[in-house]
Protein backbone atom coordinates (compact mmCIF):
# COMPACT_ATOMS: atom_id res chain seq x y z
CA UNK A 1 0.00 0.00 0.00
CA UNK A 2 2.66 2.49 0.85
CA UNK A 3 4.83 1.55 -2.56
CA UNK A 4 1.24 2.43 -4.47
CA UNK A 5 1.27 6.02 -2.26
CA UNK A 6 4.81 6.96 -3.31
CA UNK A 7 4.59 6.03 -7.02
CA UNK A 8 1.17 8.32 -6.96
CA UNK A 9 2.98 10.99 -5.55
CA UNK A 10 6.10 10.52 -8.06
CA UNK A 11 3.45 11.04 -10.76
CA UNK A 12 2.23 13.67 -9.21
CA UNK A 13 5.23 15.75 -8.73
CA UNK A 14 5.84 15.35 -12.60
CA UNK A 15 2.56 16.34 -13.26
CA UNK A 16 3.13 19.40 -11.46
CA UNK A 17 6.57 20.00 -13.04
CA UNK A 18 5.30 19.97 -16.31
CA UNK A 19 2.60 21.89 -15.56
CA UNK A 20 4.32 24.53 -14.32
CA UNK A 21 6.70 24.70 -17.24
CA UNK A 22 3.95 24.76 -19.46
CA UNK A 23 2.40 27.60 -18.13
CA UNK A 24 5.60 29.16 -18.01
CA UNK A 25 6.31 28.75 -22.00
CA UNK A 26 3.72 31.11 -22.51
CA UNK A 27 4.21 34.02 -20.65
CA UNK A 28 2.35 36.83 -19.82
CA UNK A 29 1.17 38.65 -22.11
CA UNK A 30 0.67 35.70 -24.88
CA UNK A 31 -2.07 33.19 -25.53
CA UNK A 32 -2.64 30.48 -23.22
CA UNK A 33 -2.71 26.88 -24.02
CA UNK A 34 -6.89 26.77 -24.75
CA UNK A 35 -6.69 29.76 -26.80
CA UNK A 36 -3.81 27.91 -28.75
CA UNK A 37 -5.72 24.91 -28.75
CA UNK A 38 -9.02 25.86 -29.85
CA UNK A 39 -8.36 26.76 -33.82
CA UNK A 40 -7.05 22.96 -34.65
CA UNK A 41 -10.45 22.64 -32.36
CA UNK A 42 -12.32 24.46 -34.56
CA UNK A 43 -10.67 23.04 -38.01
CA UNK A 44 -11.92 19.68 -36.01
CA UNK A 45 -15.05 20.19 -36.09
CA UNK A 46 -15.52 22.21 -39.39
CA UNK A 47 -13.92 18.82 -40.78
CA UNK A 48 -16.10 16.82 -39.04
CA UNK A 49 -18.87 18.55 -40.02
CA UNK A 50 -18.05 18.35 -43.61
CA UNK A 51 -17.46 14.62 -43.19
CA UNK A 52 -21.07 14.12 -41.73
CA UNK A 53 -22.80 16.01 -44.45
CA UNK A 54 -21.21 14.68 -47.09
CA UNK A 55 -22.06 11.00 -45.78
CA UNK A 56 -25.77 12.45 -44.99
CA UNK A 57 -25.75 13.30 -49.03
CA UNK A 58 -24.07 9.51 -49.61
CA UNK A 59 -26.81 8.19 -47.72
CA UNK A 60 -29.61 9.58 -49.08
CA UNK A 61 -27.89 8.98 -53.03
CA UNK A 62 -27.94 5.29 -52.06
CA UNK A 63 -31.57 5.25 -50.76
CA UNK A 64 -32.75 6.85 -53.68
CA UNK A 65 -30.81 4.51 -56.10
CA UNK A 66 -31.99 1.42 -54.07
CA UNK A 67 -28.65 0.55 -53.75
CA UNK A 68 -29.16 -2.96 -51.44
CA UNK A 69 -25.92 -1.61 -48.98
CA UNK A 70 -25.36 1.89 -49.15
CA UNK A 71 -23.91 2.08 -46.31
CA UNK A 72 -21.01 1.09 -48.43
CA UNK A 73 -20.95 4.56 -49.42
CA UNK A 74 -20.51 6.02 -46.32
CA UNK A 75 -17.56 3.99 -45.29
CA UNK A 76 -16.10 4.89 -48.49
CA UNK A 77 -16.62 8.80 -47.50
CA UNK A 78 -15.15 8.08 -44.11
CA UNK A 79 -12.17 6.28 -44.97
CA UNK A 80 -10.93 8.18 -48.27
CA UNK A 81 -10.78 11.57 -46.28
CA UNK A 82 -7.43 12.95 -45.76
CA UNK A 83 -5.44 15.87 -44.59
CA UNK A 84 -5.08 17.48 -48.20
CA UNK A 85 -6.65 17.80 -51.39
CA UNK A 86 -4.42 15.89 -53.32
CA UNK A 87 -3.85 13.22 -51.04
CA UNK A 88 -8.11 12.67 -50.49
CA UNK A 89 -8.04 12.34 -54.36
CA UNK A 90 -5.37 9.91 -54.74
CA UNK A 91 -6.42 7.50 -51.96
CA UNK A 92 -10.17 8.16 -53.40
CA UNK A 93 -9.16 6.83 -56.88
CA UNK A 94 -6.63 4.16 -55.09
CA UNK A 95 -10.19 3.04 -53.21
CA UNK A 96 -12.25 2.91 -56.89
CA UNK A 97 -9.50 1.14 -59.08
CA UNK A 98 -8.17 -1.93 -55.89
CA UNK A 99 -12.84 -2.09 -55.61
CA UNK A 100 -12.84 -2.72 -59.51
CA UNK A 101 -10.22 -5.47 -59.37
CA UNK A 102 -11.29 -7.20 -56.50
CA UNK A 103 -15.07 -7.20 -57.27
CA UNK A 104 -14.07 -8.49 -60.96
CA UNK A 105 -12.17 -11.13 -58.97
CA UNK A 106 -14.84 -11.74 -56.73
CA UNK A 107 -17.68 -11.98 -59.76
CA UNK A 108 -15.71 -14.57 -61.43
CA UNK A 109 -15.47 -16.76 -58.29
CA UNK A 110 -19.16 -16.38 -57.34
CA UNK A 111 -19.88 -17.49 -60.62
CA UNK A 112 -17.49 -19.88 -60.75
CA UNK A 113 -18.42 -22.23 -58.04
CA UNK A 114 -21.03 -22.96 -55.55
CA UNK A 115 -18.91 -25.16 -53.75
CA UNK A 116 -19.05 -24.37 -50.05
CA UNK A 117 -15.92 -25.86 -48.98
CA UNK A 118 -14.25 -24.18 -51.75
CA UNK A 119 -15.87 -20.93 -50.94
CA UNK A 120 -14.41 -21.04 -47.39
CA UNK A 121 -11.07 -21.93 -48.43
CA UNK A 122 -11.25 -19.05 -50.72
CA UNK A 123 -12.62 -17.16 -47.92
CA UNK A 124 -9.56 -17.80 -45.44
CA UNK A 125 -7.53 -17.43 -48.03
CA UNK A 126 -7.78 -13.56 -49.41
CA UNK A 127 -7.94 -13.22 -45.29
CA UNK A 128 -4.95 -14.36 -44.95
CA UNK A 129 -3.52 -12.53 -47.84
CA UNK A 130 -5.41 -9.27 -46.57
CA UNK A 131 -3.84 -9.17 -42.99
CA UNK A 132 -0.64 -9.75 -45.37
CA UNK A 133 -0.87 -6.44 -47.84
CA UNK A 134 -2.52 -4.15 -44.66
CA UNK A 135 -0.29 -0.96 -44.63
CA UNK A 136 1.36 -1.80 -48.21
CA UNK A 137 -0.75 -0.31 -50.49
CA UNK A 138 -4.27 0.92 -50.82
CA UNK A 139 -5.18 -0.58 -53.95
CA UNK A 140 -3.69 -4.22 -52.44
CA UNK A 141 -5.74 -4.06 -49.78
CA UNK A 142 -9.28 -3.29 -51.79
CA UNK A 143 -8.18 -6.29 -54.48
CA UNK A 144 -8.21 -8.51 -51.58
CA UNK A 145 -11.05 -7.38 -49.37
CA UNK A 146 -13.79 -6.66 -51.73
CA UNK A 147 -13.43 -10.20 -52.98
CA UNK A 148 -13.47 -11.26 -48.68
CA UNK A 149 -16.85 -9.91 -48.42
CA UNK A 150 -17.98 -10.80 -52.05
CA UNK A 151 -17.26 -14.35 -50.88
CA UNK A 152 -18.69 -13.77 -47.79
CA UNK A 153 -21.91 -12.54 -48.95
CA UNK A 154 -22.16 -15.26 -51.74
CA UNK A 155 -21.77 -17.86 -49.11
CA UNK A 156 -24.97 -16.19 -47.02
CA UNK A 157 -26.73 -14.97 -50.42
CA UNK A 158 -25.89 -17.90 -53.20
CA UNK A 159 -25.77 -16.89 -56.75
CA UNK A 160 -25.79 -13.03 -56.41
CA UNK A 161 -22.89 -12.32 -58.27
CA UNK A 162 -24.30 -8.75 -58.87
CA UNK A 163 -23.48 -7.63 -55.10
CA UNK A 164 -20.11 -7.44 -56.88
CA UNK A 165 -21.46 -4.38 -59.53
CA UNK A 166 -23.18 -2.44 -56.26
CA UNK A 167 -19.68 -2.70 -54.66
CA UNK A 168 -17.83 -1.33 -57.48
CA UNK A 169 -20.64 1.61 -57.89
CA UNK A 170 -21.15 1.94 -53.98
CA UNK A 171 -17.16 2.64 -53.69
CA UNK A 172 -17.53 4.99 -56.97
CA UNK A 173 -20.05 7.65 -55.58
CA UNK A 174 -18.76 7.25 -52.04
CA UNK A 175 -15.39 8.56 -53.80
CA UNK A 176 -16.69 11.14 -55.87
CA UNK A 177 -18.63 12.48 -53.03
CA UNK A 178 -15.47 12.82 -51.16
CA UNK A 179 -13.71 14.41 -53.73
CA UNK A 180 -15.98 16.75 -54.09
CA UNK A 181 -16.19 17.23 -50.59
CA UNK A 182 -12.29 18.31 -50.65
CA UNK A 183 -12.90 20.91 -53.25
CA UNK A 184 -15.62 22.26 -51.08
CA UNK A 185 -13.72 22.76 -48.16
CA UNK A 186 -10.67 23.96 -50.07
CA UNK A 187 -12.98 26.92 -51.60
CA UNK A 188 -13.82 28.11 -47.85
Amino acid sequence: MVEHLSEFTNYSLIHRFIMSHRIQLYGPGSATADEKQSIPRLVSLRSTLLIGIASAVGYSIGLVLGLPRDFWIVITIILAVRSNTNLTITFASMMIMGTIAGSLIAAVITLGTNNLYLLLALLFSFAAVLFAVIGVNTILIQIFLVPFIIILLGIYYPGQWYISLYRIIDVAIGGAITVAMVYLRGLK
